[in-house]
């Protein structure tokens, strides 16, 4: 068995990043993030804060190794961590949305889609 599917997002709640990782895979996978370790089971997620993260910015583009392993396979990523602020238009907040980045199991192999 491979690891197939997976999403993940990555927010700020003040000094703090938030990441949360949906295993949407048929295994169990261990994370490793932020000095942090975690056993997620299929269809589970897990959610990690990071006390005082370090933001990526224009001028410090700052990311996070996430490393997903599963029977002996590895998957490497890169993480950051923004601020996103709201759009006001004419006193009035505009939508804006967050990208979350994923992958699915597609005709050859892993495919990198937003979700």
């Amino acid at each position: 068995e491979h690891i197939t599917d997976y999403r993940f997002t990555a927010t700020l709640d003040g000094d703090d990043g938030v990441f949360v990782f949906y295993n949407e895979s048929k295994i169990d996978v261990v994370l490793s993030f932020a000095n942090k370790n975690s056993a997620v089971k299929p269809n589970k997620s897990v959610k990690m804060v990071v006390k005082n993260v370090k933001k990526w910015t224009a001028e410090n583009p700052f990311l996070y190794d996430l490393k997903i392993t599963a029977n002996g396979e590895l998957i490497l990523e890169k993480v950051g961590f923004k601020s996103v602020f709201p759009l006001v238009i004419f006193g009035t907040p505009a939508v804006t949305s967050i990208i979350s980045l994923g992958f699915k199991s597609g005709k050859f192999g892993l495919e990198k889609v937003l979700v």
